[in-house]
């Protein structure tokens, strides 16, 4: 049960909508403030989110009073995000339940796999004692729970914290606040890699009958690879019509698509990891050609929520993690492909020769790389920027090969020749260049066996 608040809430115009539009706004916003946690970013200034941790049971008999919580919550525009206890422990590594569980008996609390999640001083406020006598009753009176932290202001430099019984004036109040930060990282992350703990939609959006209507974060901070942005910008290009200058970019996928397909076919493809999977656009290619285990990575948490959503029907089969490219978890010489399409390349920047070795590393000697990039010419570039500002970008071009936008979009594009010698100073050898009009080039090519 984590609080994740800030007083500067207080003052603030918000109004409140029963709008299904409004309510969905409301849900993507918990999952947005859910993704900046886990990547290690602080919250916008107003925005509050509340982990309820609850056993399956409870959540079942005892919905509408969970319902009743999310919904007092939701009037000061703090978003409670409901999970089963018992699911998450499942996805949950165990030296960092073990972490969590240690922490949590610090504060005189118990184990999380042991008691409820939920400590509430609303109850105090109950002159109905004897409906706490069920163990599963989500507000049952003085059940001790995992890390009943309240944390202000995450986002500043001055965090406050505090939880009941004035326990913290036995600690170090800074230390302990640097430590439960660094626990609700870890979940959030885990919500973020594993959707399956997640009842979000069944206990909230449709069943909150009013939700507040304020700014809307997207309006304070642009991300080209969130989920509005990316998703805008490959609608307009797969709606367009075959006279429209887009087309040539749909081509651009089918040809990735079709690559894939003859790969899988020719090679004994078992498993294989696309770097910078977004929300995994390529995976069911790969897993209908009949590759066994897909992985995928990517830095942007919410299009990792999306794809472990998307891809929940492939238990065992799927593994999407939050990662930077250039620092994977993997083993060395783990997979049988390797991708990185759709210029995703060209938008690691400085990092992309580490990322590049770093793609390297994880792939078996003999095993194929295929690389996806815009070519370095005028039309790729004046095409590129059309679609930037169709979805309401801000771009610019400073050295002839490389987009910026204003939103903090770096593209590069690149030559055959660039490409080749950084695949060859990485131990690939290109098998295969194809060249998708003057657009763009996909390089296929196998690792050395030494």
């Amino acid at each position: 049960n984590i609080l994740e608040y800030s007083y500067k809430n207080r003052g603030l115009p918000i109004s409140f909508s029963d709008e299904p539009k409004d309510r969905q706004d409301f849900l993507d916003e918990g999952r947005y403030l859910i993704s900046r946690i886990a990547a290690g970013k602080g919250t916008p200034f107003f925005w509050g989110i509340r982990l309820l941790i609850y056993p399956k049971k409870t959540l079942h008999e005892y919905k509408e009073q969970v319902l009743s919580l999310i919904s007092l919550h939701s009037l000061a525009r703090v978003h409670c995000i409901p999970i089963v206890r018992e699911e998450l422990l499942k996805v949950l590594p165990e030296d960092i339940t073990n972490q969590i569980s240690a922490f949590a008996e610090r504060l005189g609390q118990k184990r999380i796999d042991r008691e409820m999640t939920l400590y509430s001083p609303v109850l105090r406020l109950s002159t109905y004692m004897k409906q706490f006598r069920d163990p599963n009753h989500p507000f049952r009176y003085k059940i001790p729970d995992v890390l009943a932290v309240n944390i202000l202001n995450l986002s500043g430099n001055n965090p406050e914290i505090w939880w009941f019984d004035g326990i913290y004036s036995e600690h170090n109040k800074e230390d302990l606040a640097n430590e439960a930060e660094k626990i609700i990282r870890i979940l959030c992350k885990t919500i973020v890699e594993h959707y399956t703990p997640v009842v979000w939609s069944e206990y909230s959006m449709q069943n909150i009958p009013v939700v507040p209507v304020a700014k809307k974060i997207s309006e304070i901070e642009i991300d080209f690879f969130s989920l509005p942005y990316f998703s805008k910008w490959l609608r307009t290009i797969l709606s367009s019509s075959d006279e429209s200058s887009f087309s040539r970019l749909k081509k651009w996928f089918s040809k990735e698509a079709e690559i894939l397909r003859k790969i899988t076919k020719k090679e004994k493809i078992i498993k294989a990891l696309d770097v910078g999977c977004g929300w995994g656009r390529h995976m069911e290619l790969l897993l209908r050609s009949g590759v066994q285990y897909v992985a995928g990575v990517d830095a942007s948490p919410a299009m990792v929520m999306k794809a472990n959503n998307l891809y929940r029907i492939y238990p065992g089969k799927v593994s999407i993690r939050l990662e930077r490219a250039e620092d994977m978890s993997f083993e060395s010489s783990f997979f049988d492909l390797v991708i990185c399409m759709t210029n995703t390349f060209g938008n690691f920047s400085k990092r992309k020769e580490k990322v590049l070795k770093e793609m390297v590393r994880t792939l078996r000697p003999g095993g194929i790389l295929v690389l996806s990039v815009y070519k370095h010419s005028d039309e790729a570039l004046d095409l590129r920027i059309q679609s930037y500002k169709a979805i309401g970008l801000h771009p610019a071009c400073i050295d002839g090969k490389t987009v910026y936008t204003t939103e903090g979009l770096v593209a590069e594009q690149f030559t055959e020749q660039e490409i080749n010698s950084m695949l060859s100073n990485h131990g690939i050898i290109t098998e295969h260049v194809e060249y998708v009009r003057n657009l763009a080039l996909i390089f296929v090519g196998r690792k050395t066996e030494s």
